[in-house]
């Protein structure tokens, strides 16, 4: 404000220096101080509101500034009652908060609009209203007034109340009923769960409740202690609460039931006494309670029916306590017993021989009566399949293959009677012959097994016929087959009766066996070198598949293949062989693949050795040898004769022999393959040519001793 105020007296000063009545300076200083005023209080609501924005409960932050009112703002709604609601609108952040106005219209979004409340505290953003209708559609808005800086309105909101609860009943019965019911509201906000609250009105009487439900999640209820023939009255109340406590309660329609008569039943049984497996006719009825029935009857042994009227017959003789049990259509359920007298009753034992044959045979029966009131009179059989016959033993033989009943009937002096009867299933004998392999080679055993069904049943005598006039018993045997060929196995079952079957297997297949052996383009390859190794097969099925092992974990597959060696040693090569039938052979034979390597152990290389001892003694050898014989050529001859001819020394270069042409050489002493004198005693013959290899060859020139006559070439 003193800002304001100096702002003031800072305008208004030059006005005042240039007024010089004393009339015009009061007037001046009346308008100024009436700037003043004005401006001074427009300065305490602008600090009015600035605190008001800095405050942290009225606004989330306190650097927000506004200078006009916010655009709009929703409004929803967050509970409902089938006579309130509950609204909830955006929070303020305007500069300037005057109030809330809750608006209520009934007519439409357009209003007539009804201020139904006036909310001045800022942060209030909820409101409940509990003075609605259910079922109706009402319509809402909410007005924020800014004070000096205007309003904001809301959206519209339609809200559709909803209806009253919803009471039906169920399983009536003289003494329970249920009663389910719906809650149509939605809670929170404003609107709270109370309580269900059941009241019960019987033969028009006043209402009592009879059950408080603290549980809004629990709509059902079951009544009981109910009096059968009366009528009664319920309704239920949903009680919420809205607008900081106000009780809100929503009645149901009233559901009106009237208990019926007790349920009763009743049964008879005709006749009361008779003789086991006599048929019994049973009836139930009943009386009261709510229709449909049901009825069970339980006959004390065990046995039980679902109809009213049934009959029934006891197998064994007794006492038997028979119960009827009732049920209406309310659950509710009565009982009705009666007592039956079963006399004992004539007994049959039927037996065959056996329970099944195969057609022709012949099976034996036997009925053996027992029990009953006096002497049996009769016993009558029947085969199924058109033959009868009488007595307690018969025999019957059936000729199609079928199953059949054998059923025969005791009667006692009495009139009581049994029945029995025994199950016979005729068919044929059957084999089943299994032969795992179809195919193979001479020699290697074949496996057969055979199964037998039908007849009178095992054991079965099982008789083998292998096609190549040689026969086996038993149900696995092996046969091996001495020639190739197409062979057909066939196996006989005899069943306990005598009757027989047979059954074939497939053609078996017999090859001759299969031989194979392995060739070499090699048989001592050096190592590195490429050997082709082939499989020589015969015999078998053909369309051969070969598979081979060259020693360590190298295997190669094809009936032709190669391989190098990068070792000298000796190698296993094995060759499985398989045909088209999975018959197989396998060979192996030993490689020798350059010079054996040394065992472990020995010295090395002692053939080496033995020569460098060989050189040792015999190159000392030579070169004494070659001067002795140079010292005689130059030693005077025996007995005081001439001197010998000098030493013609080493033959010249390019020489040959004059009698047999072998060429010379120049570190040659004579001429090899025959008698002929040193190079340079004699005529030579003309100069051969000498390689350029056999030159390097010569020693060197100063080692040859220089000898008279001989010629070097080069």
């Amino acid at each position: 404000m003193g800002t304001v105020f100096a702002a003031a007296d800072d305008n208004l000063a030059p006005m005042f220096r240039d007024v010089r009545s004393p009339l015009a300076r009061r007037a001046t200083w009346t308008l100024a101080l009436l700037a003043v005023l004005v401006f001074g209080g427009m300065a305490l609501v602008h600090h009015d509101a600035a605190q008001l924005v800095r405050s942290p409960v009225a606004f989330a932050s306190s650097s927000e500034t506004h200078a006009a009112p916010r655009a709009s703002f929703s409004l929803s709604s967050n509970g409902l009652d089938p006579t309130a609601v509950s609204l909830s609108w955006d929070h303020t952040n305007d500069l300037v908060f005057g109030s809330y106005e809750v608006d209520l219209s009934t007519n439409g979004s357009s209003g007539p609009w009804q201020a139904i409340a006036n909310v001045t505290n800022p942060n209030s953003t909820e409101f409940g209203e509990p003075h609605l209708s259910p079922g109706t559609t009402d319509w809402f808005r909410v007005i924020d007034y800014q004070g000096l800086l205007g309003s904001t309105t809301s959206n519209v909101l339609a809200v559709q109340q909803p209806v009253l609860p919803s009471l039906t009943s169920s399983n009536l019965t003289s003494s329970s009923v249920d009663l389910s019911w719906t809650n149509p509201a939605t809670y929170g906000g404003e609107i709270h769960f109370s309580d269900y609250q059941l009241n019960e009105s019987a033969s028009g009487g006043a209402y009592a409740t009879v059950a408080t439900i603290p549980n809004v999640s629990t709509v059902s209820y079951r009544v009981t202690g109910l009096s059968p023939q009366t009528g009664y009255s319920f309704q239920v109340a949903v009680v919420d609460t809205c607008c900081g406590g106000t009780a809100l309660r929503a009645s149901s329609n009233v559901v009106t039931v009237g208990t019926p008569e007790l349920l009763g039943a009743s049964a008879i049984a005709d006749p009361t006494t008779t003789d086991a497996g006599q048929r019994i006719s049973f009836t139930c009825s009943a009386t009261g309670g709510i229709p449909p029935y049901g009825y069970l009857w339980d006959f004390g042994n065990g046995s039980v029916s679902s109809s009213s009227s049934t009959s029934y017959a006891f197998s064994a003789a007794g006492l038997y306590s028979v119960t009827c049990k009732v049920s209406d259509a309310s659950g509710a359920t009565a009982h009705a017993s009666l007592l039956e007298q079963v006399r004992p009753a004539p007994n049959l034992t039927v037996l065959a021989s056996h329970g099944s044959a195969a057609p022709g045979s012949v099976l034996n029966f036997t009925a053996q009566p027992s029990g009953g009131t006096g002497t049996f009179v009769s016993l009558d059989w029947s085969f199924g399949d058109g033959g009868t016959a009488a007595g307690s033993h018969v025999s019957h033989a059936y000729a199609v293959a079928r199953n059949y009943t054998v059923s025969v009937t005791a009667q006692d002096t009495s009139g009581g009677s049994a029945h029995g009867a025994i199950a016979v299933v005729v068919q044929p004998v059957t084999v089943v012959i299994v032969a795992p392999a179809l195919s193979g080679q001479s020699s290697v055993p074949f496996q057969f097994s055979a199964s037998a069904a039908g007849g009178a049943g095992g054991p079965y005598t099982i008789a083998w016929n292998f096609g190549d006039k040689n026969q086996g018993v038993g149900s696995s045997v092996s046969h091996a087959y001495s020639t190739p060929g197409s062979y057909t196995v066939s196996a006989v079952a005899t069943d306990p009766l005598g009757a027989t079957g047979s059954g074939s297997a497939p053609s078996l297949l017999v090859y001759d066996t299969i031989r194979a052996s392995i060739t070499s383009s090699s048989s001592n390859p050096m190592p590195g070198a490429i050997v082709s190794l082939t499989a020589q097969v015969s015999g078998g099925s053909g369309n051969y598949s070969c598979v081979w092992s060259l020693g360590g974990s190298t295997t190669l597959s094809g009936c032709t293949v190669q391989h190098s060696w990068a070792e000298a040693g000796r190698y296993s090569v094995g060759l499985v062989v398989t045909d088209s039938r999975a018959g197989n052979a396998s060979v192996h034979s030993v490689l020798v693949v350059g010079t054996p390597t040394t065992p472990p152990g020995s010295s090395a290389h002692p053939a080496s050795v033995h020569y460098w001892v060989l050189g040792l003694l015999v190159i000392p050898a030579i070169l004494l040898l070659w001067g002795l014989t140079r010292r005689r050529r130059t030693s005077p001859a025996a007995g005081g004769g001439a001197p010998a001819s000098p030493d013609p020394g080493p033959a010249p270069s390019g020489s040959v022999c004059g009698s047999c042409g072998t060429p010379l050489r120049p570190w040659m002493m004579s001429c090899p393959g025959c008698e002929e004198p040193l190079p340079g005693s004699g005529p030579l013959a003309s100069p051969v040519p000498v390689s350029p290899t056999e030159r390097s060859a010569r020693p060197p020139e100063s080692s040859q001793p220089r000898h008279p006559g001989s010629v070097r070439t080069s």
